[in-house]
């Protein structure tokens, strides 16, 4: 990775940690699913499933 950049955003009042990194960024799945107030476990197995189709 060249450069790592760490920060944050504020949604629904919450804050929300991301990494952004050679164009790319990444962010945790559960804090996120914990704002949008959904089911981290179903949507980590819809992602794995997912994947296994790609």
């Amino acid at each position: 990775m060249k450069k790592e950049i760490s920060k944050f955003l504020e949604f629904n009042g919450k804050s929300i940690h991301f990494l952004a990194a050679d164009g790319e960024y990444w962010i945790a799945l559960k804090p996120i699913c914990e704002v949008l107030e959904v089911d981290y476990s179903s949507q980590l197995t819809n992602i794995i499933w997912i994947s296994k189709l790609l």
